[in-house]
């Protein structure tokens, strides 16, 4: 029997894993999910502390290390106390506990059979230290094509940098926002009963997704913007001096990752402009169904002001 270790989401706790991945294939699997050692306020715990102050996710590898170790400990006590064969053992994270997956990967590679990390990437301090292991254990990574959280770009270079250390990955993909779905915890319980039955996994790196991922729309996108900024015309500027005559186009879709960073930047960004600068948004719906959701109820709205509350609304929740 195999002992599946669960690793839960920001600010999450760890009742949350065991339902939102459920991912014993087998009733003689053990599962046991671990609390994240830094509590958050508001409730939950994180696997280490995150910096989001200048509008970027800033991380500090050395507070990932520590945490690495702490959930290497943990997991080998879990080992003895169950029985467990240590050869049988499967981590499974889910958004930050993905990132903390797979920093165990790349830093303890004998813990584990095998490691799941859904929703989450490597940070991108933890790649630019270009780690390499040997004889790498099996990775499965599943990514939401409607996540609003995790950047198709971000997974890409995360299959990047565990490829270079030299670690097999699967990546599932799956229509859905920032969550764990059904077919997902399926795949999940289909990867590890794969990988206790002995079957290979192919040594294939995946396909970048982030340029396939996006359009799901039979218009061009020439005309897309065309309308988009057509209608941004119409409707005025929402960020500095609305009779400014310095004009910029800021061209978004709601369903942007980059996009949302670049959101909570602008303020600062219009200190050190003139006082006659205008912001027009342009909303260009091209990220599948979410962002064309988002631009239904957003581009017929004529009053800025109005349309002022609707953008911050939508650009400030979680997708």
């Amino acid at each position: 029997a195999a002992l599946i270790v669960g690793l839960h989401g920001y600010g999450m706790d760890a009742r949350q894993i065991e339902t939102l991945v459920n991912v014993q294939p087998q009733a003689d699997h053990a599962f046991a999910a671990l609390q994240a050692p830094v509590p958050v306020e508001g409730g939950g715990g994180a696997w280490y502390a995150v910096d989001d102050s200048s509008g970027f996710v800033v991380v500090d590898p050395n507070n990932v290390r520590l945490s690495a170790e702490w959930v290497a400990n943990a997991t080998s006590a879990l080992i003895v106390e169950t029985g467990a064969n240590p050869a049988q053992v499967y981590i499974v994270g889910f958004s930050q506990g993905a990132s903390m997956a797979l920093g165990l990967a790349l830093t303890h590679p004998d813990l584990a059979a095998g490691y799941v990390a859904f929703a989450g990437g490597l940070p991108p301090e933890v790649r630019a230290e270009g780690l390499t292991v040997e004889g790498g254990v099996p990775v499965l990574l599943g990514y939401g094509t409607r996540d609003a959280r995790f950047s198709a770009e971000e997974l890409d270079a995360t299959v990047a940098a565990l490829s270079d250390a030299g670690l097999p990955v699967q990546l599932e993909t799956f229509s859905v926002p920032h969550v764990v779905s059904s077919a997902g915890r399926r795949a999940i319980a289909a990867w590890i009963d794969d990988r206790i039955a002995g079957v290979p996994m192919a040594q294939i790196r995946p396909l970048p997704i982030a340029a396939t991922a996006a359009p799901e729309t039979d218009a061009d996108p020439s005309v897309v913007i065309a309308d988009a900024l057509a209608a941004a015309e119409a409707r005025g500027g929402y960020f500095g001096n609305p009779d400014g005559d310095l004009v910029i186009y800021k061209f978004f879709d709601f369903n942007c990752s980059i996009c949302r960073i670049a959101h909570h930047q602008m303020d600062g960004f219009l200190t050190q402009m003139p006082d006659n600068t205008r912001v027009v948004a342009v909303d260009v719906p091209l990220l599948g169904p979410g962002s064309r959701e988002a631009a239904a109820l957003t581009l017929s709205i004529a009053n800025p002001e109005d349309y002022n509350r609707a953008y911050h609304a939508l650009m400030d929740g979680r997708g």
